[in-house]
């Protein structure tokens, strides 16, 4: 591989140790040791990640679930130098029992996201509940969860934009 940069992704459909597992029968430690070694071999690591750390399931519920960490995205130290900030991202699975997998390379600053955090003294405010119920009154459509989702988006940025417009620097407002 040289003094290359190299990423692979995809379903292994192997475990490297007894935490990428839960349910079924146990995985005994020769089931790991080929793509353990193969990866000391290549000098691979899993490329740090978010969202599942088990990325596959027999889609059971209960005593009868099995989900495993059979997608990977494997880098080398090169790739990790090359892109310190590259993560692999595995979503929630839809048309398939494996997790989709994203792998963002970093490089573009992001914008640091404020938390947003009600204020009580919002509720005294005399156009508060109008401002609620106008942004509870469209519906998104899709799934009940979908709908309350999307609500809940559109309340937030008219509260963001009350607390900008009526409440912006209060303290400097008091004194």
């Amino acid at each position: 591989m040289g003094r290359k940069p190299w990423l692979i992704i995809g379903d292994f459909n192997a475990i490297r140790g007894p935490n990428e597992k839960i349910g079924g029968a146990s995985w005994g430690d020769t089931y790991c040791d080929d793509l353990n070694n193969c990866c000391r071999e290549a000098s691979l690591d899993d490329l740090r990640y978010m969202v599942n750390h088990l990325t596959w399931s027999n889609c059971s519920k209960g005593q009868m679930r099995i989900a495993c960490k059979l997608d990977k995205a494997l880098a080398n130290e090169y790739w990790r130098d090359a892109f310190a900030d590259s993560l692999a991202i595995f979503l929630n699975p839809s048309i398939s029992d494996h997790s989709p997998c994203i792998v963002s390379c970093g490089g573009i600053e992001e914008r640091r996201k404020v938390p947003f955090k009600f204020y009580n003294m919002w509720a005294k405010y005399e156009s508060f509940l109008s401002i609620v119920r106008e942004a509870w009154k469209e519906d998104f459509g899709g799934s009940p969860m979908f709908n309350l989702v999307n609500k809940l988006k559109r309340l937030k940025g008219e509260l963001r934009k009350l607390n900008r417009d009526g409440f912006w620097k209060i303290s400097d407002k008091v004194l």
